[in-house]
């Protein structure tokens, strides 16, 4: 929220004292947002899997990878299209791809809390649906644009709609601390053991067969 608020009275500066510099002061802000955006969902998924360290762990190396490589696809899209395409379409093409990996990852983290009946709290649900609300709306809004040129306008009045809802959202969950209540369950766990255990033996047998051809 204070991010958008000072991506909000900043744009406008630079909007009324220095219009030439709109562009790129709006195509960094966004991109500001975007990569704090998967600190946002690290943090999330944290306080949901604090009790399952090993689950905690695999979920922040997914969210650092995933966030390297759209990081890496775009420096890419970048240098191979010129610089001229930093601040248009290689940015856009930025923001599409970091909001779509973050509503897959909003995704299965939903996924993972209603399947193993993980307990999150009344107030890391609300920031979780929250922020989801805000991504997807995102989502939809850069697909839209991409095939409807024409409907920028219109996104002029949603945007800050949606925006207001999610702060809604935000405002009744988290007017009062809601502490999220104790749980047995360790399939989870469990599960991230055994996968890591089946994915070690792979490996394992991967190098061995190697080592095997190359001798």
């Amino acid at each position: 929220m204070f991010l958008v608020l000072v991506q909000s009275l900043s744009l406008y500066y630079v909007y009324i004292e220095h219009p030439p510099a709109y562009q790129l002061a709006y195509w960094l802000s966004q991109i500001a947002l975007v990569l704090f955006g998967y600190a946002v969902i690290a943090e999330i998924s944290s306080k949901a899997f604090q009790n399952y360290p090993g689950v905690a762990r695999l979920w922040r190396r997914l969210v650092v990878v995933t966030l390297i490589l759209i990081l890496a696809h775009a420096v890419f899209t970048a240098v191979t299209s010129g610089p001229g395409s930093v601040l248009g379409t290689s940015s856009l093409e930025l923001e599409r791809n970091a909001r779509a990996t973050q509503a897959i990852l909003l995704s299965v983290f939903f996924g993972l809390t209603a399947y193993y009946a993980i307990p999150i709290g009344r107030n890391l649900a609300g920031i979780s649906v929250g922020y989801g609300l805000f991504v997807g709306t995102g989502v939809v809004d850069l697909a839209v644009r991409a095939h409807f040129p024409s409907f920028q306008p219109y996104w002029g009045i949603i945007q800050p709609v949606a925006f207001l809802l999610v702060l809604v959202v935000w405002t009744l969950t988290l007017w009062s601390p809601h502490a999220a209540r104790e749980s047995k369950d360790v399939r989870i766990e469990t599960d991230y053991e055994t996968l890591a255990l089946q994915t070690l033996r792979a490996l394992r047998y991967i190098r061995a067969h190697l080592i095997g051809a190359k001798g």
